[in-house]
This record gives structure tokens, C-alpha cells and sequence, in this order.
């Protein structure tokens, strides 16, 4: 109940946002960010992305999963970053060009890839996300991830179980972005 109350004012927080010509938000300076599940953290320098703790599904950028590292390590190919958002076994990042990378476990689609498309079966170096530019801001959850583009649009992908997504229950496993409304929005 609570990790849901936060989901919604996330995306609450996505459509308050003046979205129109909005500025790519940059992470501060040494600004650290934590999965949900707080097993693995990582952090901007400069615009590549770093990351310690526990592997999961290639997280840290490299195949020995499971493993931990306790210094951190440099994301091969995670570059030009903006800001970043980790989900449960998956990291997204927003690129200063207003695409979306993304890196880890992909069986729900948290990638924004079906999981047949050309692709490692588990991507330890991030894949860009299909069909979503000019975004603004990255919200990675547990198995899904949201971005909010500069026309005000919400795109969700992977496995959308959030009660506030006006949705088909079946439709809520979403592997490629789609644009999504939130109850009560037009």
C-alpha cells in the first residue's frame, strides 16, 4: 500500500511538472541513487554512471551476477546520462538527448523492449528504449518504468500493476512504452 501511494505521487508529480519545454533535470554533483530494494546503488560522474553492490541481473554492468562489489564500477556504454532511477533488478537512465537507457532484468519488458527483440537476454549495458524521446524525467519501479516527455505525456512499460493507470487489467503488462492515463486526467 505504501510503495503504491508513493508510485502514484511520482506520476502525480510527472503531470504537475510544466513538462513544455522542460529542461532535462541533471542528478547533483556525487548525488547517489538506491534500488527499491536497496541491494545496489549507483551514481553519476559527470555524465557515465557508476555502481556498487549486489549484481542482479547484470546491474553493475557486467555478467558475474549474484556477485557483490563493494568499490565502484564504471557502467560500460552508460553515457551522456542525466539522471538515473532504479527499479528492483533493472536501472533506467535519461540521456541528455531525451531518450531513455535502460539496463538489467528485461522479462517483463522493464527495458521498453519486448523480450524477443534483438538483444542480450540480459542487457548489462543499456539498451535505448523504443519509441520514447523528448523526455524530461525517469521513474523506474519495482518491474516497470514511466517517462514524461516535454508534450506532457506519460509513457509506462513492463509490468504496469499500479491501480491509477486507467488501463485493461490485461493491457498492464506493457513490454514496448505505451502513453498511459492516470485516473482522474484526461
Amino acid at each position: 500500500m505504501k510503495a503504491t501511494i508513493l508510485i502514484v505521487l511520482a506520476l502525480a508529480m510527472f503531470q504537475a511538472t510544466a513538462c513544455e519545454k522542460a529542461p532535462v533535470r541533471s542528478a547533483e554533483p556525487e548525488e547517489v541513487f538506491r534500488s527499491l530494494g536497496r541491494l545496489f546503488e549507483c551514481r553519476l560522474q559527470d555524465t557515465a554512471v557508476e555502481c556498487r553492490g549486489k549484481n542482479i541481473q547484470g546491474v553493475l554492468g557486467h555478467e558475474r551476477f549474484g556477485t557483490h562489489q563493494a568499490d565502484w564500477v564504471l557502467v560500460a556504454g552508460a553515457t551522456h546520462i542525466a539522471s538515473l532511477s532504479l527499479g528492483l533488478a533493472h536501472i533506467c537512465g535519461l540521456v541528455r538527448d531525451g531518450t531513455i537507457d535502460c539496463w538489467g532484468l528485461n522479462d517483463d519488458g522493464q527495458l521498453g523492449r519486448l523480450p524477443t527483440q534483438p538483444m542480450p537476454e540480459v542487457p548489462t549495458a543499456p539498451v535505448s528504449v523504443i519509441g520514447v524521446t523528448d523526455s524530461v524525467a525517469v521513474n523506474a519501479m519495482a518491474e516497470s518504468t514511466c517517462a514524461l516527455t516535454t508534450d506532457c505525456s506519460v509513457y509506462c512499460w513492463g509490468r504496469v500493476d499500479l491501480p491509477h493507470v486507467t488501463e485493461p487489467q490485461t493491457a498492464r503488462r506493457m513490454p514496448v512504452p505505451r502513453v498511459v492515463k492516470l485516473a482522474g486526467n484526461p
